[in-house]
């Protein structure tokens, strides 16, 4: 069983992508609308990867994701964002895969999927 956690701030998109992965067996799914306490909660439910959002707070996506990559770089994390012009960005070196918003449902589970093998 793997363990998935959906950090997202903005409610629509937190229940579309629990939505998507509700039913499926392999995952465990966690949810949480900011990024207080989170390197307790992804440690203590031993998460294997990470639905990202990057402009959540208090603690960005990007400093989430580098303290991740540098304490526990075991762990996959899928960035994803309506704000497609940080693709450009050197930033990008502690995500696994970028995804920019709307994300089609397929796009989601072929994501989650590859890294999760």
């Amino acid at each position: 069983m793997k363990n998935i956690l959906i950090v997202e701030d903005d409610r629509s998109s937190s229940d579309y992508y629990k939505a998507i992965l509700r039913d499926i067996k392999d995952y465990n799914i966690f949810s949480v609308d900011n990024t207080d306490n989170i390197f307790e909660l992804i440690k203590s439910n031993n998460i294997d990867l990470i639905f990202l959002d990057l402009k959540i707070l208090p603690i960005n996506g990007f400093d989430v994701a580098k303290r991740i990559k540098v304490e526990l770089p075991h762990i996959k994390i899928i960035a994803q964002t309506a704000y497609g012009h940080f693709q450009g960005e050197d930033k990008l070196e502690y995500f696994d895969i970028f995804l920019e918003k709307p994300i089609p449902i397929t796009t989601i589970l072929e994501s989650i999927q590859s890294l999760l093998k």
